[in-house]
């Protein structure tokens, strides 16, 4: 029982002077931001920070720059959260596919969309604009 305890309290007082991964810049914006997420994980790289958290049951990777601007924003999500008008261009275009997964861009250049579609004999995995714009990009078949 003794060495529970002192396991415990180990633990507790490490974890208690343990120094935050992010400079407190890119810390006070993302909170900010997000002041309802509690889940978050952060990666420190030469030029940037990374902070990987779930919000309304989206997988979300926002990078920021060392002074606390984001870079980009990455979303990974399905069909539900497509917006509405992406979503009706590729009923209509690709009728016949489920919509297996969507992952969605977004930084300084814009947003886009890599969909990946499925039926029973081939997985398709479109690029799309903000403006509807969509290309195929690969077809692969499933074994």
């Amino acid at each position: 029982m003794k060495k529970v305890f002192f396991v415990l309290a180990i633990i507790l007082s490490s974890s208690s002077f343990a120094t935050p991964p992010v400079d407190e810049n890119v810390s006070s914006s993302f909170t900010q931001a997000f002041p309802h997420i509690n889940n978050a994980k952060w990666y420190e790289y030469e030029n940037s920070y990374e902070v990987y958290f779930t919000s309304n049951d989206v997988v979300c990777r926002l990078t920021y720059d060392t002074k606390g601007n984001i870079l980009s924003l990455r979303r990974d999500y399905y069909e539900k959260d497509l917006p509405l008008y992406i979503l009706l261009k590729l009923k209509d275009r690709y009728k016949g596919k489920k919509i297996f997964g969507v992952t969605e861009i977004s930084s300084g250049e814009g947003v886009s969309y890599t969909i990946v579609l499925e039926d029973d004999k081939h997985w398709t995995t479109v690029k799309a604009d903000a403006n509807g714009t969509m290309s195929r990009t690969k077809k692969l078949r499933k074994a």
